[in-house]
């Protein structure tokens, strides 16, 4: 998967086709914007579906998702934390995005740093949560 990538001055950036604007191409958003793409032409999940960066607010603390999955009546449905590929996935981790989807309650939880990814599936009934094997298809 290619990305398009331009220099700005000093600064490296990408083009988000999700958001239709060049940003700044740090490590995290590499692994941001490859995952995005691999949802999409990999994955088969429709491009319009898929949120970068939506803004939540916990505790009255403004915070940002990385990735937001929808479904047909634009209810999340994945969220995913997206950090870079030297970053240790870790409780600590996913702590940050159960606290994001504590607020969007999806139906999944995904966490990469372009290497290993974890999909999980909580149960808001018994508190249990699944680790998946796999993504889940789109709208499974």
């Amino acid at each position: 998967m290619n990305l398009l990538t331009r220099q700005n001055g000093d600064r490296q950036e990408v083009y988000d086709s999700f958001r239709g604007k060049w940003v700044s191409l740090t490590p995290e958003e590499w692994v941001r914007q490859h995952f995005a793409k691999f949802l999409v032409e990999k994955m088969k999940y429709p491009s319009g579906r898929i949120g970068i960066e939506i803004s939540l607010e916990i505790q009255r603390q403004k915070r940002r998702c990385d990735i937001v999955v929808f479904d047909d009546k634009s209810s999340p449905w994945m969220v995913v934390e997206c950090k870079a590929g030297d970053v240790t996935l870790s409780q600590k981790t996913f702590e940050q995005v159960a606290q994001y989807n504590f607020v969007f309650k999806a139906p999944y939880i995904t966490l990469t740093n372009g290497k290993t990814t974890y999909c999980l599936k909580p149960d808001y009934t018994t508190g249990q949560v699944v680790m998946l094997d796999a993504l889940p298809t789109y709208l499974e």
